[in-house]
C-alpha cells in the first residue's frame, strides 16, 4: 500500500469526492535548477492566498467535492520511484478517485499515464509544455524529466498526444515528430482542437515552464517566448466538455520563486482545472 504524508490541504477541500489531489515531490532527474520536491507544499500554501470564488466564471471551489491525499512518499532510484507512482495511483483509482497531482518533476507523469491507460480506454493526453521531452535516453538515463513524452508516445497512440506551448528541441527529437507525426505547436490551437476532443477521456499534463519566464520563474529549466496566464486559463476553460481523467502541474521549483508568484500561479491553474474541468 502506497504511504501518504499528510500535509496542510488544498484551499476547500473535502474528506471525500471523484479527485483527489495528491502531492509528489519527485526531484531525483532534475538537470539544471534542482528544487521541484518542494513544489507541492508551495503550491498548497499558495492556495489561500485566493478566493474560492471566480468572480469572472460564477463559480465556487466550495461548490466542488475534492479531498486532498497529501504527499505519496518516495523514494531511490528513478525505477524505484515511478513504480511507487504507479502503485498509488492504481490504488487511487481502486477507490474511484482520479488524482490531480502537485509536482514535482515532469518525469511522474510517465508512470501515471502508464496506469491510466491501462483502465482507460481510448486515453488522450494534452501536454502544455516549453520543452519536447522527447529525447530517447538523457544523461544515461531513459526515465528523466527529459524523456517523459517520449516514454509516453511508446505506450499512446501518437494520434492521441498533443503538446502546446513547445518551443525548445534538439534536432533528435524534431526527427523523432516527423517519424512518429505527433502533434506539437508553440501555438494556442485553432477551435476545431477543442471540438474533437468534446466527451473523450483526456489526461492533462501542464508543465509550468510552458509559460514565459517572466510569469513563472520559479522553475528548474525556464525558456524565453512562451504563454502568457491568461492563454493557459483561456486553454484550461475551452477544454470544458472532455471527460477529465485525471492532471498534473509539475516543474514548480519555490528556491527560484523568490517572490512566490510562480506557486500561486500554480495554484491558480489548479482551482481553474477544479472548478471547470471536474
Amino acid at each position: 500500500m502506497p504511504e501518504f504524508e499528510k500535509t496542510r490541504p488544498f484551499m476547500a477541500s473535502s474528506e471525500d469526492g471523484p479527485f483527489t489531489i495528491v502531492g509528489v515531490p519527485l526531484d531525483i532527474t532534475t538537470s539544471y535548477r534542482p528544487g521541484t520536491r518542494f513544489g507541492p507544499s508551495a503550491i498548497r500554501e499558495a492556495s489561500y492566498g485566493l478566493e474560492e470564488y471566480d468572480i469572472l466564471g460564477g463559480r465556487d471551489l466550495r461548490e466542488i467535492r475534492f479531498s486532498d491525499s497529501g504527499d505519496l512518499v518516495i523514494s531511490g532510484s528513478p525505477e524505484k520511484a515511478t513504480s511507487q507512482i504507479r502503485e498509488a495511483i492504481e490504488y487511487l483509482l481502486k477507490k474511484g478517485q482520479r488524482p490531480i497531482i502537485l509536482g514535482g518533476e515532469h518525469l511522474l507523469t510517465f508512470p501515471v499515464i502508464d496506469v491510466m491507460r491501462r483502465n482507460i480506454e481510448d486515453l488522450h493526453v494534452i501536454i502544455l509544455d516549453a520543452h519536447a521531452d522527447m529525447m530517447d535516453e538523457y544523461n544515461g538515463l531513459k526515465l528523466s524529466h527529459a524523456t517523459t513524452a517520449r516514454r509516453i508516445s511508446e505506450i499512446i497512440s501518437p494520434k492521441r498526444i498533443f503538446q502546446f506551448g513547445i518551443r525548445s528541441a534538439s534536432k533528435e527529437e524534431a526527427e523523432y515528430y516527423k517519424t512518429t507525426g505527433i502533434f506539437y505547436s508553440l501555438d494556442f490551437p485553432e477551435d476545431d482542437f477543442f471540438e474533437t476532443l468534446r466527451g473523450k477521456d483526456v489526461y492533462l499534463s501542464i508543465d509550468i515552464d510552458v509559460l514565459d519566464p517572466a510569469f513563472a520563474p520559479g522553475t528548474g529549466t525556464p525558456e524565453p517566448c512562451g504563454w502568457g496566464p491568461k492563454e493557459v486559463i483561456s486553454f484550461l476553460k475551452r477544454l470544458k466538455g472532455i471527460r477529465l481523467s485525471g492532471a498534473d502541474i509539475v516543474e514548480v521549483s519555490p528556491p527560484f520563486d523568490p517572490s512566490g508568484i510562480t506557486s500561486i500561479l500554480a495554484a491558480r491553474l489548479i482551482r481553474e482545472i477544479l472548478l471547470y474541468l471536474t
